[in-house]
């Protein structure tokens, strides 16, 4: 049979050597067996095909071991074996240098890192000596008993009556002092033996509650004696709660600094077992048990009561660690009404079948690798509220929600900012929050960032905008319905797994200005990255989404966008024939402006400006115009133009250009005949600025059919007016 077994991971990529394997000297084969794995870079190694060989000098370095026996193959595909331990390696005491596993087939032999082992030595006392020592101990400990029974009390006076016995096997009693003494708790009750309390499982660390006239026999209400104990417990006193049912007809509270300690219990059909678990009353942290911890705790709450962890008053640092919770309304509660609460931890923990489960109404609260299961409402919620008085605020500030998973929930993760009383935004802040590798599954709705703006909960409260929160590697799975993100200010959401499209959208119900966003997977997250329609004017906002269409209906030159953020790329397309983007006011262009349907344009945001890094524009084949409808056309997107006419045809119109000022600066117009001859009448002065020596501009002379007018003109926008650049006839046929 093994007294000791180590379990070993031999890692070929590993290059830490395993903890020591401790010998002790005369140990007989076997006493030490090594538990093994094989891998290579995480991967098991198989053993199939191999002969394993034990290789190691002795401590002292003058014996060589060899040995093939003493393995066992307990799974050979994942590279698991054991290993009985020869009992030539402890054979001297002291550290062994050179002990390795090596495995050799056809292709050769391959060996491990060294193992580390230390052979300590044995006691040195004949086995007689220490029959005799034995006995004599408990014939003293016989006597004292008896001298107890005869009304004796004081252990010094028994010592000072025995001397020469105790001296002979124990110098001044110190020993037995300490024996005696161990039986006794400081502040608790003695035990009957010192076995009793060694049975407990109680050491210098923590008392067990049990040596207070705790029960936890699953009858008993442990409640008072649970109270007492903490009234006369010193601060930083750490209680052993045994496995067990403690039941309790109201819920702890504790106002110093305390610790439980309990054995972890698990969830077994709507149930808590196993373990410590306290049934009927939570327990309640109030001002004055900062710095307190708790771990290993199961708590079933009975339907008077709301919690199973409440914290709440004037409190910094409180840690719950390794707990299950089964509680009528909130497994979990932080939150700041009576006080800041901040610095909580919540980890490894665990809530079901309640109403609501990790929610946070306070500061730098953290749940961290944490699991919500079956919760009505929320699984997780960082929420800020004034729900039961106007100056009782319960505000969620730089909460960390990590590595989490709910599992279905009414709502996996939930967010928003209230005011019940009307007293303003300012007066209920919520901001900073984080949920960072988080999960929701089988979930109704797996993610709600905010309330629907405006709504007010059948005229109970004001709803407010989330500010500053960030989501990152959140991923979503089977839900019911969708994640919808309403009601946000500044929301970043760098990588989402969705498997129904978000409800998310710029509209009357929903408001997130200065949402970012990057990293989606899955489904759709709602109409983010559609081609959004940029607000009508000069100066439209950008505040949701990444590109952007001009729909204006009449002449409009943007000169300045407002609502981007610096660092984002923003891209516009010009979808109408009236849209001019100029290079003023916090638009910073490469080139001209740009205009015309079918262009788009590329901006960076960047210290409160948009700088173009790319625009594209459309390759036009040219407008053809008849003469008779050429004063006042759409030439944009164009910047060439035929305008036609044959010789039957009036053409005593002046050609003119609508909206000058958003085409193209640079513009060609081609006056020709399609049959006969015609002599038109020219540009509009108003918007040409026509040479007065220049008689072919002044069409002097009529144009046959195969010759035309060509001219080129420039627009200039402080005048408002075009310039001649050239003008010429040219053959066309």
């Amino acid at each position: 049979m093994a007294i000791r077994t180590y379990k070993v991971t031999l890692d070929s990529k590993n290059t830490i050597a395993p903890e020591p394997v401790y010998l002790r000297q005369g140990d007989k084969t076997g006493a030490v067996v090594i538990d093994a794995t094989l891998m290579d870079n995480g991967y098991p190694v198989s053993l199939s095909g191999l002969t394993p060989m034990f290789k190691a000098n002795t401590a002292d370095g003058q014996a060589v071991i060899a040995d093939s026996t003493g393995f066992n193959i307990v799974n050979a595909s994942g590279g698991e074996f054991t290993y009985q331990v020869p009992s030539q390696l402890g054979s001297v005491s002291g550290k062994i240098k050179i002990a390795y596993f090596s495995f050799s087939d056809s292709s050769g032999t391959q060996s491990t890192f060294n193992v580390v082992f230390v052979v300590e030595k044995a006691a040195d006392m004949t086995q007689e000596s220490a029959k005799d020592w034995v006995s004599n101990l408990n014939n003293i400990i016989n006597q004292y008993n008896q001298w107890v029974n005869d009304a004796h009390s004081s252990w010094q006076d028994f010592v000072n009556a025995n001397k020469e016995i105790i001296e002979s096997i124990d110098p001044g009693g110190t020993l037995l002092t300490e024996v005696i003494n161990a039986r006794t708790p400081s502040g608790a009750n003695a035990y009957p033996t010192l076995g009793d309390r060694l049975d407990a499982g109680v050491d210098a660390r923590s008392k067990n509650v049990k040596a207070f006239g705790v029960k936890g026999d699953g009858n008993t209400d442990d409640l008072a004696a649970i109270n007492s104990m903490i009234a006369n417990a010193s601060d930083g006193d750490t209680f052993f709660f045994p496995s067990g049912k403690y039941v309790l007809s109201n819920s702890i509270n504790i106002s110093k600094k305390i610790n439980f300690v309990g054995v972890k219990p698990v969830y077994d059909s709507g149930d808590l077992t196993k373990g410590t678990v306290l049934r009927g009353g939570g327990i309640y942290f109030k001002t004055g048990s900062s710095g307190s911890k708790v771990s290993g705790i199961g708590v079933v709450t009975g339907t008077n009561i709301a919690n199973g962890f409440d914290i709440h008053g004037v409190i910094d640092s409180i840690t719950i660690d390794k707990c299950l919770t089964i509680a009528r309304d909130h497994g979990y509660l932080i939150e700041s009404y009576n006080g800041l609460v901040q610095n909580v931890k919540v980890i490894n923990c665990e809530a079901y079948d309640g109403i609501h489960g990790f929610i946070s109404k306070a500061s730098l609260t953290t749940f961290e690798n944490c699991l919500a299961i079956g919760l009505q409402s929320w699984g997780y919620g960082t929420i800020s509220d004034n729900i039961l008085a106007a100056d009782e605020v319960g505000a969620a500030i730089d909460n960390k929600v990590i590595n989490c998973r709910a599992v279905r929930c009414g709502v996996g993760f939930s967010t928003y900012k209230r005011n019940y009383f009307g007293t303003g935004e300012d007066v209920v802040p919520c901001y900073g929050n984080q949920y960072v590798g988080c999960s929701a599954e089988s979930c109704n709705n797996s993610l709600t960032v905010g309330d629907t703006p405006g709504s007010t909960g059948n005229g109970k409260y004001v709803t407010y905008p989330v500010d500053d929160m960030a989501i990152s590697s959140f991923t979503e799975l089977n839900p019911s319905r969708t994640t919808r993100i309403l009601f946000s200010r500044n929301l970043n959401i760098n990588g989402i797994l969705l498997k129904n499209n978000a409800d998310l959208r710029n509209d009357d119900t929903h408001n997130n200005i200065g949402l970012t966003v990057s990293g989606v997977s899955g489904a759709k997250l709602g109409t983010w990255y559609d081609l959004q329609k940029l607000p009508l004017g000069d100066n439209p906002s950008i505040n949701y989404g990444k590109e952007f269409m001009t729909k204006n209906t009449s002449s409009t030159v943007i000169t300045n966008i407002v609502g981007f953020i610096d660092g984002q790329t923003y891209t516009i397309l010009i979808n109408d024939r009236y849209t001019r983007i100029n290079g003023n006011g916090n638009i910073n262009l490469k080139g001209p402006s740009l205009s015309g349907y079918g262009n788009s344009i590329v901006f960076k945001a960047q210290d409160g400006f948009l700088f173009e890094i790319n625009r594209k524009k459309l390759a036009m084949s040219g407008l053809q115009v008849r003469y008779t409808s050429s004063s006042g056309f759409d030439l944009n997107p164009y910047n060439f133009v035929e305008v036609v006419a044959n010789s039957s045809e009036n053409v005593s119109n002046l050609i003119k250009v609508n909206n000058p000022d958003i085409c193209d600066a640079l513009i060609t117009i081609f006056v020709r005949s399609t049959s006969g001859s015609i002599q038109p009448a020219g540009f509009d002065p108003s918007q040409f600025i026509i040479p007065s020596d220049n008689q072919l501009i002044k069409f002097s002379s009529a144009l046959n059919f195969g010759v035309g007018l060509m001219s080129q003109w420039a627009y200039v926008s402080a005048i408002g007016k075009y310039v001649l650049i050239s003008c010429q006839l040219q053959p066309y046929v």
